[in-house]
């Protein structure tokens, strides 16, 4: 075989697998690429939102009962206090002294209504429109969601039996599952993220 066709296959040899290669690294780095961005957007726009609402309902609930608890003391303090003193004193308390108290539950009936409940509703319509982001394990607390923020708008607007709420309160309990679930992988996804996966 003469020295130049040897030649000519050997460069030729070596440029298809510089070829193949280059095309193989490529689709590798594409592949990265694409899960990058996909991991991404779970993180920006569902996990990292929804954990976000939760966050924020999880504050105002905790000032919402701390609050209530330090007025339930004070109130408790303030009527002992007055019946101390008479039944005049303690009928003036509890008249004149409770404003304050029940303007403490007007706002608090007040934020649900205006605050707290638009959050769940903002959540529950997160999840559905972002769903193609989901992880199989947070999927299945769709239906706790939307069933929660389903009863929670019928009870505000009156369109539910009182009878039939009670028999299906909507619990939030039911809800802890789904907000470990929001945690553990908004922190996985940040974790990912960091690491550059």
């Amino acid at each position: 075989m003469p020295k130049e066709l040897v030649s000519a296959l050997i460069t030729a040899s070596a440029g298809f697998i510089g070829l193949v290669i280059g095309v193989w690294f490529t689709s590798r780095n594409q592949r990265i690429e694409r899960k990058h961005r996909f991991l991404s957007e779970q993180l920006t726009e569902l996990y990292g939102p929804m954990h976000a609402m939760r966050m924020q309902l999880s504050v105002r609930r905790a000032t919402e009962l701390k609050l209530k608890s330090i007025a339930g003391r004070e109130w408790a303090r303030k009527v002992d206090k007055a019946q101390a003193v008479g039944f005049e004193a303690l009928q003036e308390a509890t008249h004149d002294g409770f404003a304050p108290y029940a303007a403490l539950i007007d706002y608090d009936n007040q934020q649900l209504e205006s605050e707290i409940n638009p959050i769940y509703q903002r959540m529950d319509d997160l999840f559905i429109a972002k769903f193609h982001l989901t992880e199989a394990s947070t999927r299945q607390y769709l239906p706790a969601l939307s069933e929660f923020v389903d009863i929670r708008k019928r009870y505000m607007r009156k369109s539910i039996p009182i009878e039939v709420v009670v028999a299906n309160p909507p619990d939030e309990a039911l809800l802890q599952p789904l907000y470990a679930d929001l945690q553990k992988n908004f922190e996985r996804l940040q974790d990912l993220m960091k690491d550059g996966q």
